[in-house]
């Protein structure tokens, strides 16, 4: 084991089996096999220990932590589409033969859902129309009716009810996966973007919120012009150009006193000029 320190930086070098250790002090013992170390320098013979250290004394290290692995998580569903799935399950559940039909064409309207996916997430969201083993609950077969337009692209349910009427388009569809898509590939440059003058790592808490529905629109704005007032507080006031303004026809009378006026300003600066102008 070798130990060496460099007098310019304070910073101590620890060789361990050919590896070095750079810690900040010059006390530091390298964790043996079966042993957990804290970037603090804490060491404990347990995962479970270490991580019980890092919830009391280190909470910001370890939310960060587990914020890094929310984006492994691809197969959550969000509040705005699970909504979306139950509104499009009971739409449809009048039209199909069977509920494996239904969740086939459930996993199709959803980008990289299966049909036993959709099934499940039916199941957690407690729809009415399936029970945990997979049968009704004994309610009857609505009567309402879907009807797909010519070009296939719209759906339309037509209840018993006249005025009860919903329209379900594919650009509906098409918009919430441009939207997602758009949150991805904004959470994947802030994640590799570290910038502390614009606050990337509020930027990106703001972002995971909005992609997985724990915020609305409208609480995200507002969470965004904030964070925009504190990174930028000097604000430019530009002066709006003046419009010209057209004047109208005037009247003889107005022509007149204009004329006036030009001349005793001419009479009070040039008084040669006077008798030349009024002569024309």
């Amino acid at each position: 084991m070798g130990h060496h320190r460099s007098d310019s930086d304070s910073v101590t070098t620890v060789s361990v089996g050919g590896d070095e250790l750079l810690t900040e002090s010059e006390c530091v013992r390298a964790p043996q096999n079966g042993e957990f170390r804290c970037p603090c320098g804490e060491v404990f013979k347990s995962k479970r220990g270490l991580g019980q250290h890092k919830r009391h004394k280190h909470p910001a290290v370890l939310n960060a932590e587990r914020l890094a692995v929310l984006l492994r998580r691809k197969g959550e569903w969000s509040d705005y589409y699970t909504h979306k799935l139950v509104n499009l399950a009971n739409a449809m559940v009048g039209s199909v033969s069977s509920k494996a039909v239904l969740y086939q064409k459930l996993a199709s309207m959803f980008p990289g859902r299966s049909a036993e996916g959709v099934k499940k997430r039916l199941i957690k969201a407690k729809w009415t129309g399936i029970s945990k083993h997979g049968t009704q609950r004994g309610i009857s077969k609505p009567q309402d009716e879907i009807q797909w337009s010519s070009d296939e692209s719209t759906i339309v349910n037509i209840s018993s009810n006249d005025s009860d009427v919903t329209v379900i388009s594919v650009e509906q569809l098409e918009e919430e996966r441009w939207r997602t898509q758009m949150l991805d590939s904004i959470i994947d440059s802030l994640v590799k973007l570290n910038e502390p003058r614009i606050r990337s790592a509020d930027l990106l808490a703001i972002a995971r919120k909005v992609k997985f529905g724990h915020v609305t629109n409208d609480a995200a704005r507002s969470e965004l012009e904030a964070l925009v007032d504190a990174c930028f507080p000097i604000k430019w006031n530009f002066k709006v150009r003046k419009t010209r303004v057209v004047l109208k026809a005037l009247s003889k009378r107005m022509i007149r006193e204009l004329n006036y006026a030009a001349l005793q300003k001419l009479y009070h600066t040039k008084r040669k000029d006077v008798a030349n102008s009024a002569l024309d």
